[in-house]
């Protein structure tokens, strides 16, 4: 175990930093349901159409954010487990 903790203490800050991000990168995706709750429960009865827009443009950044952030954790985790 001596041995294991020597080698991997260097990418303690990698693993910790690429774990954040992937937390970041859930939570961003967690977002898209409750925007989506939103535009079916409020938006919509309004009969706006620039709110639709703009809800779904909300939407669509935030699943932008969640790939960005996925793709960013993982390549973080790649090159530490290279």
């Amino acid at each position: 175990m001596k041995l294991f903790l020597k080698y991997s203490k260097p990418f303690a800050p990698y693993v910790c930093l690429g774990l954040f991000i992937k937390v970041l990168g859930s939570l961003s995706e967690l977002i898209i349901p409750f925007i989506l709750e939103h535009i079916i429960d409020v938006v919509v009865p309004t009969g706006s159409m620039r709110a639709v827009l703009f809800w779904g443009a909300v939407m669509i950044a935030a699943a932008l954010l969640t790939l960005i952030l996925n793709v960013v954790a993982n390549r973080m985790a790649s090159r530490v487990a290279r």
